[in-house]
């Protein structure tokens, strides 16, 4: 990856739907397979099979169900391990890190069903000793600031780190800023919710300075109710309670 950020071997990009059916003949499974694109968090799919990859490329890319966003697939490898959300408010040079969280994508318990929006989250400072956290910092927070930087981008605000917690150490999975997502219930980010809940109440400028770790309340949870059939068509207008 640029600036020597650690990800996952990307095989390649496919504008067109003959390219990547190629493709899929040569790499390994299970495989990672995205939307180039904006798909309210549901254009990543991962393949166990050549079968199941062929039928996720030809419904965004030959049937266009995943809109714009799915009119150009990229491959990548699976990174095995556990997922982590890590969250920075940076003024484009100092930075604070905010408490870490794990969300859960796939739609059923078990880990099982497609990827959604999100499924829900917790937060708890266990899921970050000291040794990860330094590792995360120094091998991918900073080198992220210095290659933004790099290319000219001067960015102040909240960044999201998508993290897969790997044998070899920790390895990007995607950055995200904070937008709101029309269409599913990560409209807000279940990652971002839980920070508010368990961060101090003043971001003071001082904490950039320190580059202070912002969190200072017990474990949080957030769970979604979704109606039946999500992510893919499901009912609406239904009443919520209890």
């Amino acid at each position: 990856m640029r600036h020597a950020i650690p990800a996952a071997k990307m095989y390649g990009t496919y504008d067109s739907p003959a390219d990547a059916y190629r493709a899929l003949g040569s790499v390994a499974f299970p495989l990672v397979v995205k939307a180039d694109g904006l798909c309210a968090g549901k254009g990543v799919f991962l393949a166990p099979d050549f079968a199941s990859a062929k039928d996720f490329v030809e419904r965004a890319m030959a049937k266009n169900e995943l809109g714009p966003g799915g009119k150009r697939i990229l491959l990548e490898e699976t990174l095995k391990g556990e997922e982590l959300s890590f969250i920075i408010l940076t003024d484009g040079k100092q930075y604070a890190p905010f408490v870490p969280t794990r969300d859960h994508k796939r739609v059923f318990d078990g880990n099982q069903g497609p990827n959604t929006g999100g499924m829900g989250a917790y937060s708890s400072d266990e899921l970050l000793p000291d040794d990860l956290r330094e590792a995360i910092r120094t091998i991918i927070v900073e080198p992220t600031l210095e290659g933004l930087a790099a290319d000219g981008i001067h960015y102040q605000g909240f960044l999201y780190f998508g993290l897969m917690l790997t044998r070899s150490g920790p390895k990007v999975l995607e950055f995200q800023l904070p937008v709101r997502r029309p269409g599913g219930p990560g409209n807000f980010g279940h990652d971002w919710i839980l920070t508010w809940p368990r961060s101090s109440t003043m971001l003071l400028p001082a904490a950039l300075i320190r580059q202070k770790f912002i969190g200072n309340r017990g474990p949080a949870p957030a769970v979604v109710l979704a109606s039946g059939g999500y992510p893919g068509k499901f009912e609406s207008g239904k009443r919520v309670e209890g």
